[in-house]
């Protein structure tokens, strides 16, 4: 499967689903997340790491990183149009960044059956190294 879909799927700025899906979402606005690209299956955001976002070891928390690579998670999987919602999810924390990183999570569809669908988050830094492995299931409902 692709890393990124065809740019005729990335579903623009302003537009309905857009509009529900990430500007509709407060938590990810008041982390400063910035989504980058959005299509069915596909999500792209970045985020920079701020002091107040970091652990007592000085390092960037899990809950941050969990956040991100979940927001990611959410939207791909909720970009079809139809809704889903996680029924699983697990991280690894690879490495460590600090304030200032610019973290970017990229969310792709694995397997989509049924009514569950399969997702891989990776967290990279601005240098490009993996920070962190995202796996999410999502359950879509009905109607």
């Amino acid at each position: 499967m692709s890393n990124k879909p065809p740019a005729d799927q990335v579903t623009e700025q302003g537009g309905d689903l857009y509009r529900t899906l990430v500007e509709g979402d407060p938590f990810p606005k008041a982390l400063g997340v910035a989504v980058t690209r959005l299509a069915p299956g596909y999500a792209e955001a970045t985020l920079r790491v701020r002091e107040e976002m970091l652990n007592f070891a000085g390092v960037t928390h899990g809950g941050v990183i969990f956040a991100l690579a979940d927001t990611v998670f959410g939207l791909a999987s909720n970009a079809y149009g139809a809704t889903a919602l996680a029924i699983h999810a697990d991280i690894d924390f690879l490495r460590a960044t600090t304030a200032g990183a610019v973290l970017t999570a990229r969310a792709v569809e694995e397997s989509r059956g049924g009514r569950l669908t399969h997702y891989r988050v990776t967290v990279e830094d601005d240098e490009g190294r993996l920070i962190a492995l995202f796996r999410g299931i999502a359950y879509i409902k009905k109607g």
